[in-house]
């Protein structure tokens, strides 16, 4: 089923509350525990915003800066997962 634009606003007005408030949460932290819960609900909500089918955060996989591996995946329901494979990626890419 096809939203209107009425239910794209809402979608994208709770997903932005949500995205404020994983990020004010993220600034309270005090272990790393606490913020691997908190990072998979972000992205949950930056895709829910986004309509996306996927969102990552990559990190730099050597000291060159010349490589990237994907630590964190989020991917809508149905959507397979790729964190797997996308593991030391060039920048060129």
């Amino acid at each position: 089923m096809k939203e209107n634009n009425a239910d794209i606003y809402k979608r994208k007005l709770n997903s932005m509350d949500e995205i404020l408030h994983q990020i004010s949460l993220m600034d309270q932290v005090s272990k790393e525990e606490e913020l691997l819960e908190i990072i998979p609900v972000l992205l949950e909500a930056l895709g829910n915003y986004t309509g996306a089918e996927n969102v990552y955060i990559y990190e730099w996989s050597s000291e060159e800066h010349d490589r990237y591996n994907n630590t964190f995946e989020w991917c809508r329901e149905g959507i397979k997962e790729r964190n797997r494979t996308l593991q030391q990626i060039p920048v060129e890419l």
